[in-house]
């Protein structure tokens, strides 16, 4: 079985941050979401998903998609990002992986 490390780089800076494997999405959403007491309804509203969607991220049924999960790591400042601009994907690479699809990384 291969391991796959899955990171943001930054285009402009080079700066490289890791992203929660597949695995650890669940538990790292969680644990952010309640940090910040936030409810399931309310972090659904801000990702554009149901409370549903939240609740299958956070038991691991589903994970979001790369483009939600860049989003949650902004959200809960894992990226730094300057708070007047919006997330681009095309700002970010993802070296070592062909193919991201729910969180997971495919060559």
């Amino acid at each position: 079985m291969s391991k796959f490390r899955l990171i943001a780089v930054n285009v402009e800076d080079g700066t490289e941050v890791d992203l929660p494997s597949p695995e650890e999405i669940p538990v790292w959403l969680k644990r952010s979401r309640t940090d910040k007491d936030m409810s399931m309804q309310e972090l659904g509203a801000i990702m554009g998903v149901s409370k549903q969607a939240v609740y299958l991220w956070e038991t691991g049924e589903t994970a979001p998609t790369l483009d939600r999960l860049i989003r949650l790591m902004e959200m809960f400042a894992v990226v730094d990002k300057p708070a007047d601009t919006e997330p681009s994907p095309e700002s970010l690479l993802l070296p070592h992986a062909t193919n991201v699809t729910m969180g997971k990384a495919m060559k």
